[in-house]
């Protein structure tokens, strides 16, 4: 960031991703909700690349294709 550019008015919070004013950043107290709901959003992120990564495998073929013919 160039200095004689402004600062941002709000920015993140780096633990639950809340948007505070700057000057509320070191008081702020991070509501336990919000991180879990955060937690279980990233988890369910990385389970759905693992999958996807998982279906490309011959493993992962050959279930789809063994679900597709047990669904018939």
């Amino acid at each position: 960031m160039n200095v004689n550019e402004p600062r941002p008015t709000f920015e993140p919070c780096p633990e639950c991703g809340e948007a505070l004013h700057r000057d509320e950043l070191d008081e702020h107290s991070c509501d336990e909700k919000r991180q879990f709901e955060l937690a279980v959003r990233r988890g369910l992120t990385a389970f759905e690349g693992e999958l996807g990564a998982w279906l490309s495998t011959p493993h992962g073929r050959f279930a789809v294709w063994l679900a597709e013919r047990d669904r018939l």
